[in-house]
C-alpha cells in the first residue's frame, strides 16, 4: 500500500515500528523526521499488511537508499514492497535495512525490474548501549553545535561532508551543506562538539528521540585529531545528551571492516545485536 500522507503512514506502521525500535530505528526516525519537517520533495512510503496488521514497511526521502523493515519473522514480506517503490519517482539504486530484509526487498525488486544482480554495498554491524562505560582523562569537553551561529553550523557542515566521504554515504555528497544542518536540527537531531582549549576536536550527534529510542551518528574526529580518544568522549558526550533528551535505548551503526570503530563503541558498553547491509539494486531494463 502507498501513501501520500505522512501522518496517515506514521499512524500505520506504529505498531510494527513500536514493537521493536532497535530493529526500525531507521525507518521510525525517518518516518518521524517526514511528520515533523517534510522536504521539498514528497518522500515514497509503503507498507505491507496481513489481516490489517502492519508486516514490512519501507521509506525513502530524496535520492537516498530505500530502507526497509520488517516484523522479525516476515523478512519475506519486504519483497511485496518492490513494485510499490519501482512505481515511484526515480528508482533507488541501493535498498538498507536489517540484512534478510533487504536481501528479500532486494530480491523482489530483481524479479520486478526483470533480472539484474543485487551486491553488497556496505556491510553493517547493529550495536546497543548496555551500559556506558565513561572515557576517563580525556582533556576537553563537550557543548552543543548552535544552530543559529554560521560558524558551528559551517565547522559542521564540513566535518559532515568529510565524514560522508570516509563513509561512502549515497548519495555521494557533493560540498558542505549547512541547510541541512538546520534542516537536521529542525527534526529533533542534535550534534554535540568535543573541544580542547576552546578548539573544536571531534563531533557527534544523535536522532530525535522517537518511542524512547535514539540513534548515535555520525561521529567524526579530524585525521590529524585522531588517536587521543576525542571521537570516545564526544559520543559518550552524545548519549548523555540523547538521554537528556528522553531516550531509554541508543543503537548506532559501524561498518562490519573498520575494526578501530568497532573497538571504540565496545569499550563505550555497546552491545552488537544484529547485521544491517546496503545492497546495490539493478536498474530496471528499460532505465539502461
Amino acid at each position: 500500500m502507498v501513501f501520500d500522507d505522512p501522518v496517515a503512514y506514521a499512524t500505520a506502521v506504529e505498531p510494527l515500528l513500536a514493537a521493536d525500535r532497535v530493529r526500525s530505528t531507521v525507518v521510525s526516525t525517518m518516518t518521524h523526521g517526514a511528520v515533523v519537517g517534510p522536504g521539498t520533495r514528497r518522500p515514497v512510503l509503503v507498507a505491507a499488511f496481513a489481516a490489517g496488521v502492519p508486516i514490512a514497511a519501507a521509506i525513502r526521502t530524496t535520492q537516498a537508499p530505500v530502507v526497509v523493515v520488517t516484523a522479525p519473522d516476515r523478512s519475506d514480506a519486504a519483497g511485496l514492497l518492490a513494485q510499490a517503490v519501482l512505481a515511484g519517482p526515480s528508482p533507488p539504486d541501493l535498498v538498507s535495512g536489517p540484512e534478510n530484509a533487504a536481501r528479500a526487498f532486494a530480491a523482489g525488486w530483481i524479479v520486478e525490474v526483470g533480472g539484474g544482480d543485487s551486491d553488497v554495498h556496505t556491510a553493517l554491524l547493529q550495536y546497543r548501549l548496555d551500559n556506558l562505560i565513561d572515557p576517563i582523562g580525556v582533556p576537553g569537553g563537550p557543548r552543543a553545535v548552535d544552530v543559529d551561529d554560521p560558524i558551528d553550523v559551517a565547522l559542521a557542515a564540513d566535518w559532515l561532508h568529510e565524514f560522508g566521504i570516509f563513509t561512502r554515504t549515497v548519495p555521494t555528497p557533493t560540498g558542505p551543506d549547512p541547510e541541512f544542518i538546520r534542516a537536521r536540527a529542525g527534526r529533533g537531531a542534535v550534534l554535540v562538539l568535543w573541544e580542547v582549549a576552546g578548539e573544536p576536536v571531534a563531533l557527534a550527534g544523535h536522532t530525535a528521540v522517537v518511542g524512547g529510542m535514539a540513534r548515535i551518528g555520525p561521529v567524526y574526529t579530524p585525521e590529524e585529531q585522531r588517536g587521543r580518544r576525542y571521537g570516545s568522549a564526544v559520543t559518550a558526550a552524545a548519549v548523555r545528551s540523547a538521554v537528556a533528551a528522553g531516550a531509554t535505548e541508543l543503537v548506532l551503526f559501524t561498518d562490519l571492516d573498520y575494526p578501530t570503530s568497532n573497538a571504540v563503541y565496545r569499550r563505550l558498553g555497546f552491545v552488537e545485536v544484529g547485521r544491517f547491509a546496503e545492497l546495490t539494486l539493478p536498474a530496471p531494463r528499460s532505465s539502461r
